[in-house]
């Protein structure tokens, strides 16, 4: 700090969030987006106000937002909330029950805005960071309805892959079980797991749009080349929705492997029987049908085969 004021410059590639803060306050939560962000405090960090020069920009988004929110509910639901633990305290019943009913018409309220602005900016990485705030376990097809509305870009975005992340459950398949059996239409014949019996498969879940998938790539392809004489098979499953963008990914770094994907990227029926919520991952299948490792690559799955193809 000097004289009351910071600044500091960081990289852009795509939005992401970061907190401006410490352990006593909260601190703030922000997008970094291209442009200057002007971030005036004067007592409480986490009530400070931000405004970007960026056009579109998601901070000035959000915080348009949430001024429509707490103007409409007289208050932050935040401050109201904060009232209703006080007046518990207390043992305040009237003051409770009444706030109770300002914070459950204030979350109806918020939830009503909150799917009001999504609909309105599909191609806004705040939708995707919004998304959370409404998903609901018990009733998921609302959010993810909405979720599906939104632009590819945004839907792999890693804001959407968050989101993802929370509605499809934790990876339950383990080492030393059956992998889930599948069968795929492939080259118009039929190709089920059981087909490879006597080979070792890695099942490589993958997309075009997914920097880390495409930066492993070559490694894996020399790995699968070096082990197929040996009975080794990659089939890799694409989560892409846009079959011109994988074509050209594909030709690009010439995969020899086996290819399906069904075109709905996340809701692909492989991924959901896997339980995949983010990629690239994998899973090593051996001769006999069972799972041997989990997301393994390079060195590790060099030292995996070498072991399986005695």
């Amino acid at each position: 700090m000097k004289n009351g004021e910071f600044s500091f410059t960081l990289p852009v590639d795509e939005p992401y969030m970061v907190s401006i803060g410490d352990d006593h306050t909260g601190g703030k939560v922000f997008f970094v987006e291209p442009g200057t962000i002007f971030f005036n405090g004067v007592k409480n960090l986490h009530e400070a106000n931000i405004h970007s020069s960026a056009p579109n920009s998601l901070n000035n988004q959000l915080a348009d937002l949430e001024q429509r929110i707490t103007h409409a509910n007289g208050g932050s639901i935040l401050a109201i909330q904060d009232s209703l633990a006080a007046a518990m305290k207390r043992k305040d019943r009237v003051k409770v029950e009444e706030l109770k009913e300002r914070v459950e018409k204030g979350e109806a309220l918020m939830k009503a805005e909150i799917i009001s602005f999504i609909r309105q900016h599909p191609s806004s990485h705040a939708s995707a960071f919004l998304l959370p705030a409404i998903y609901d376990k018990k009733n998921p097809e609302e959010s993810l309805a909405l979720f599906k509305s939104l632009s590819l870009e945004v839907q792999t975005s890693d804001l959407g892959q968050h989101f993802m992340s929370l509605t499809v459950p934790k990876n339950t398949i383990a080492v030393g079980f059956k992998a889930p059996a599948f069968a795929l239409d492939h080259n118009n014949r039929k190709l089920t797991l059981d087909q490879f019996r006597g080979k070792v498969v890695l099942l490589e879940f993958w997309a075009s749009w997914c920097a880390p998938c495409l930066k492993d790539m070559p490694e894996l392809i020399k790995i699968a080349d070096s082990h197929k004489r040996q009975g080794f098979e990659v089939l890799a499953i694409s989560l892409d929705v846009d079959d011109e963008k994988m074509q050209k990914a594909m030709d690009k770094y010439q995969m020899p492997f086996i290819h399906y994907t069904d075109l709905k990227g996340w809701y692909s029926h492989l991924a959901e029987k896997y339980n995949v919520n983010a990629i690239p991952y994998n899973f090593l299948i051996d001769q006999e049908g069972n799972i041997a490792a989990i997301n393994v690559k390079g060195a590790e799955l060099t030292e995996k085969l070498a072991s399986l193809l005695k």
